[in-house]
């Protein structure tokens, strides 16, 4: 999908659009899960209307946005989405600035398929009070399948000095 950069003070954090995931019709709860890429991690963020207070404003533009996306985002409200992505993730750009890492010198560090595959990954949770974003809940997941990728790398190395002295 396409970067997003913010133009404020957070002008270093671009960030990717990933994918997302919502609330079923008729569902208990109306949610809306976005999944956006940042300096090499991933972030969940979940936006779900039991945790507004106060808030009509954000909770008529949640209600926008849920719409748009139930309607898998038509190709004339392809702008909502990103506008969606903007609204949700811009009220996080400033704390993870300033707990993230820097973005990774390529060079001394190239990317690796692990890291690509699983990335360091951190649940947030937008929350609104008096119709202002109050970013919560900032908390690293503990990935194990990037353990079990190494063991597969690792049965891959076995296998090709098995094959080699064959």
């Amino acid at each position: 999908m396409e970067n997003l950069t913010e133009n404020s003070e957070t002008a270093s954090l671009e960030y990717r659009v990933d994918s997302f995931t919502t609330s079923f019709e008729g569902a208990s709860e109306d949610f809306i899960i976005l999944h956006v890429r940042l300096r090499g991690r991933l972030l969940h963020i979940d936006i779900s209307l039991s945790n507004f207070r106060n808030s009509p404003s954000m909770v008529r533009a949640f209600h926008k946005y849920l719409e748009a996306a139930r309607s898998s985002f038509d190709t004339q409200d392809s702008d909502l989405m990103y506008d969606l992505f903007d609204w949700a993730t811009k009220p996080f750009l400033p704390l993870l600035e300033n707990q993230g890492p820097v973005p990774r010198n390529i060079i001394q560090a190239p990317a690796t398929l692990q890291s690509f595959l699983y990335p360091e990954t951190f649940d947030c949770e937008f929350r609104a009070v008096d119709d202002k974003c109050i970013p919560e809940c900032i908390q690293r997941q503990e990935i194990q399948e990037a353990q079990e990728l190494s063991k597969l790398g690792e049965e891959f190395v076995h296998l090709k000095a098995k094959l080699q002295s064959v």
